[in-house]
C-alpha cells in the first residue's frame, strides 16, 4: 500500500475511482476508537494526530507491475482534482 494524506479525502477517492484508479481507505478508524479498544476508555480527541491521520489517509495502488505511465496518470488525475476543488 502507498498511503497519502490529503484534504477532501472522500471526494478525492470518488474522483480517483471514477477515473479507474483503485484508491482505498484502509484504516478509517484510529485504533483507540475501535471496538476492541473500548475497555481502555479513550474518547475522540484523546489522540488528535492519530484521528487526523485516519481521516485524511488514502491508499493508492502500488505493485511490482505498475508502470511509470500509470504512476504519471495517477499524479495527473490527483493534480486535476485539486485544481478543480
Amino acid at each position: 500500500m502507498y498511503h497519502i494524506n490529503v484534504e477532501k479525502r472522500d471526494l478525492l477517492q470518488k474522483y480517483l475511482i471514477k477515473h479507474n484508479i483503485d484508491a482505498k481507505v484502509h484504516y478509517p478508524v484510529p485504533i483507540h476508537l475501535q471496538k476492541a479498544a473500548r475497555y481502555l476508555k479513550y474518547k475522540k480527541g484523546d489522540f488528535p494526530i492519530a484521528e487526523e491521520m485516519a481521516s485524511t489517509s488514502l491508499s493508492l495502488p502500488v505493485h511490482e507491475f505498475i508502470s511509470h505511465k500509470h504512476v504519471k496518470y495517477m499524479a495527473n488525475v490527483i493534480d486535476n482534482f485539486y485544481s478543480k476543488y
